[in-house]
């Protein structure tokens, strides 16, 4: 494979079964950014028959349903790969299927019906998944991780045993990675999106062959450079300066708060990427007509970082909240040889005096713009004839001030939505 990037391979390969008729495939509709054009991948009805007869035939797959079999879990044979089906008082001493049956098990799923966290014990389940060394996938979701101590003793200590795992999906209450986490040298993805206090030791460095990160973000922790996908960066809690060595990523999404150097540091970055895909950006209380100086050019830095911003190719999402500019910077198309990439905008109090429609209709590729309370503080807007070529939904929301709305013949000639509201 070379160079080339891990999921641009999996892409390939999947388009190439679709050709023979062996997956279908979804993609995602014109205009929509994500890290890959594949939507979805499914089986075609007939080949997912084969492949469960086949593998019933070679002893590789059976499913155990205690709703379904008067067998126990217990009484089932030993197979290399086994798909087990057990309620919430299945996952104990009892009722668990022995070692000798789940040894070879590649893939476990705890998967609820309900978020019941309180019945669904982390302690419980870990003490039985410990064992399970061939693991490649490890899955646990709407789990209570804690046991009268909370982090102080985790369920997940066992987490590093599984040195073959290379997905580590958890949507659970109180977690609590060890440092044995970095002994996954071939994990490539760590899920924590939806999980409540979490807390990860400085280990995902370590771990060369990560290639996505997803969840809440963590307090100041060292990032794998192979990262292609990585979400919820807040420049609170991770180190701004990582990003410069992430030159694959393809996928990210950050917060920005207050530190306009940090800000800076994104953008250089970000805009120089060549195989970014979808990017999303919100920006906190950082105030463009003034930074922190005395410079007589502050000013004008804070315009030019903010134009940057709205007229890069690779950020695809942006909002900014309460952070002060008094206008918007003129666009200047010798700036920018690629069109802006930007389909989604939202501002919220910032405070613009001067009409910002004049910038904002000239992002080739704005589908979606949503100017919240106090983003505009003027009393009046014109949008011109040329302006917003792909904006489809428009929200004016609580813009007290505003006494005058032109829109000239020819202007937004595709939108469908909108909504004004006072």
């Amino acid at each position: 494979m070379g160079q080339e990037p891990m999921m641009d391979v999996a892409e390939r390969y999947l388009e190439e079964l679709a050709k023979r008729c062996m997956v279908e495939i979804e993609v995602h509709e014109e205009g929509k950014h994500a890290v890959t054009r594949l939507k979805s991948c499914r089986f075609h009805d007939l080949v997912r028959d084969l492949c469960l007869v086949k593998a019933k035939e070679e002893n590789l797959y059976k499913v155990v349903d205690k709703r379904t079999s008067r067998d126990s879990p217990r009484a089932i044979d030993a197979h290399y790969g086994l798909v087990f089906r057990l309620d919430a008082e299945d996952i104990s001493e009892p009722n668990f299927p022995p070692k000798e049956q789940t040894k070879h098990l590649c893939s476990f799923l705890c998967d609820p019906s309900q978020d019941n966290w309180e019945i669904f014990s982390g302690w419980r389940t870990m003490s039985q998944v410990k064992n399970l060394k061939m693991l490649r996938v490890l899955a646990i979701l709407a789990f209570d991780m804690t046991f009268g101590s909370g982090f102080l003793k985790s369920p997940l200590r066992y987490v590093g045993n599984f040195i073959h795992l290379r997905c580590l999906r958890l949507r659970c209450r109180h977690i609590n990675l060890p440092y044995s986490l970095g002994n996954l040298r071939y994990l490539e993805t760590l899920d924590l999106s939806g999980s409540h206090r979490c807390r990860i030791q400085n280990v995902l460095w370590k771990l060369g062959r990560l290639r996505s990160r997803l969840g809440e973000p963590h307090p100041k922790l060292r990032l794998s450079k192979q990262l292609e996908i990585l979400e919820s960066f807040h420049n609170r809690f991770c180190y701004p300066e990582d990003i410069c060595k992430l030159v694959n990523l393809r996928g990210f999404k950050a917060t920005v708060h207050k530190n306009f150097e940090d800000l800076e540091h994104i953008i250089n970055h970000i805009s120089n990427l060549e195989c970014m895909c979808i990017s999303s950006l919100k920006i906190e209380s950082c105030n463009f007509g003034q930074i922190n100086s005395n410079n007589s050019n502050d000013n004008n830095r804070g315009l030019d970082v903010l134009l940057r911003v709205l007229f890069s190719r690779n950020i695809h999402e942006l909002e900014i909240d309460r952070s002060l500019c008094k206008k918007l910077p003129d666009y200047q198309s010798h700036m920018f040889p690629d069109p802006a990439g930007l389909t989604q905008l939202k501002l919220h109090t910032t405070n613009i005096e001067e009409d910002p429609m004049g910038t904002l209709e000239k992002l080739p590729n704005l589908r979606i713009l949503e100017l919240g309370p106090n983003s505009f503080l003027g009393q009046e807007m014109i949008c011109h004839s040329i302006g917003f070529p792909q904006l489809k939904h428009l929200v004016l929301h609580f813009l007290g001030n505003l006494k005058q709305w032109k829109v000239d013949e020819g202007a937004m000639p595709k939108l469908s939505g909108l909504r004004i509201e006072y």
